[in-house]
């Protein structure tokens, strides 16, 4: 009905309003509520490098658990927040460890969209460069796209105020993608419970499923 579209309508706009109001009057709330002990300038560092070393041990042993999501969390915050720095180590751990905890996704999205929509300036937008940027370092032209990075990307469109064109070309890419894997997992399945039939040339492959 037109009440349940203007309805729909009003929340939209709500949310949109609504996420980064919250966003800063928390940071607001923080700073002014709950300052920064006076010897916060000599904790900074300390606690950068613990988050630097514990993803380097990471990608090390390969594997991220619950517990190291967790912590990860606590020195974020214990930080102030994501880095450039840190943005770029967040996207090497992602890249390459394949074992990852189930919080990772959540987290992963949360702290990247946070940092390259709400904490630089304009908020709300990310620019063309650092769209390209995070393309490069997640290898999505070279390695494709993880569950991971397909859902930051997903988010970062839904958050932009104005999601640059190729942000929208690289998630119609995504998708036109992992359509033909499924295309293809679905014929190497057919044919394994069919083999005679892929050997002997009974079954033509069309070349857009291969």
């Amino acid at each position: 009905t037109h009440f349940e579209h203007f309805g729909k309508r009003a929340l939209t706009k709500l949310l949109k309003v609504w996420v980064p109001l919250t966003f800063f009057l928390s940071r607001f709330a923080r700073l002014s509520l709950d300052p920064y002990p006076a010897d916060y300038a000599e904790l900074l560092p300390m606690t950068k490098s613990r988050i630097r070393s514990t993803i380097s041990l990471l990608i090390e042993r390969q594997k991220v658990e619950d517990a190291d999501v967790e912590r990860l969390r606590d020195l974020l915050a214990a930080g102030g927040g994501l880095s450039a720095i840190e943005a770029g180590d967040l996207v090497r751990l992602e890249r390459h460890v394949r074992e990852m905890s189930p919080l990772w996704l959540s987290f992963f999205v949360e702290q990247m969209a946070t940092y390259f929509i709400w904490e630089r300036r304009p908020t709300g937008q990310i620019s063309e460069r650092d769209l390209e940027w995070l393309a490069f370092r997640l290898g999505l032209d070279s390695t494709g796209a993880t569950p991971s990075t397909r859902a930051l990307l997903t988010i970062l469109s839904e958050e932009c105020v104005d999601p640059p064109p190729n942000l929208k070309k690289r998630l119609d890419g995504l998708s036109g993608a992992r359509a033909r894997r499924q295309r293809q997992r679905e014929v190497a399945a057919m044919l394994s419970i069919m083999p005679s039939l892929g050997s002997q040339g009974g079954l033509a492959v069309h070349p857009s499923l291969g």
